[in-house]
């Protein structure tokens, strides 16, 4: 949240007759990419249920009931957070900046699950033959730009005037 000092509360009208008031901007960036992530998520999600190589319930292990429901909630989350956005809820930038450092766990934590399902601890290093080659990097890589992305949302979703007007509806005093 802003330091009280330099933001006032204000009610909806006045926020909706500020200038920065609604989605536009980086803001509308962030939310068409969160949406079209979240897409190509809910394809990719319903091709491994759906497609031809669907899931063989049988062969699956609690571990990987367990990376599935963290899966799917993580897309659930997500998609209250687009949600939230599109309908204007002071509670959308609390919940994204949670989401996003869930998210950012998760990607460091999703290694230990590849190596305690496999055995390898080199599976746990790499999602596939493009990634075996770089070994620890990609983990390192992929957790760098998930707790980057995390940061740099954070900072955005706590200073920008279009958000805390929007959702907030605080203007500087």
């Amino acid at each position: 949240m802003p330091p009280p000092s330099r933001w006032r509360a204000v009610d909806a009208d006045t926020a909706a007759a500020d200038p920065h008031y609604g989605i536009a901007g980086w803001l509308l960036f962030i939310l068409v990419w969160l949406s079209l992530a979240l897409g190509l998520r809910t394809i990719a999600e319903a091709s491994i249920l759906l497609g031809p190589e669907a899931i063989d319930w049988s062969a699956m292990t609690w571990f990987d009931f367990a990376r599935m429901g963290t899966d799917y909630s993580l897309w659930l989350a997500d998609l209250a957070v687009v949600i939230l956005a599109l309908r204007l809820s002071p509670r959308f930038p609390a919940v994204f900046i949670a989401v996003l450092w869930i998210n950012a766990a998760v990607t460091a934590v999703d290694p230990l699950y590849w190596w305690a399902t496999t055995g390898d601890p080199a599976a746990g290093l790499a999602r596939g033959r493009a990634e075996a080659d770089l070994g620890g990097w990609a983990v390192v890589g992929r957790v760098a730009a998930a707790v980057l992305m995390a940061l740099a949302l954070t900072w955005y979703l706590q200073v920008s005037r279009r958000v805390n007007v929007t959702y907030r509806r605080l203007v500087p005093g």
